[in-house]
């Protein structure tokens, strides 16, 4: 549930993600790198479903794209939580 944060929605006390506004520019910015992020990595996805990345070498680029993608959301998380 940490990819939530990444996109504005925190904790509250009952247990549930509620969104958390912003004016911050730099935040809006982080959410929609995030936002982005997360669509190329979901498009790509859908491209191996669909068959149309064929190869190993698709495979890979899929594999090291999840893993920055993770990478930088990890980042993003970390950055939101020292604001």
């Amino acid at each position: 549930m940490d990819l939530l944060k990444c996109f504005g929605y925190r904790l509250n006390g009952k247990g549930e993600y509620v969104y958390q506004s912003t004016e911050s520019h730099d935040q809006m910015i982080k959410r929609e790198n995030a936002a982005n992020e997360f669509q190329n990595f979901y498009n790509d996805l859908k491209k191996i479903k669909e068959g149309s990345l064929d190869g190993f070498e698709d495979f890979i680029i899929v594999i090291f794209l999840f893993k920055s993608l993770k990478f930088e959301f990890e980042l993003i998380f970390l950055n939101l939580e020292f604001i």
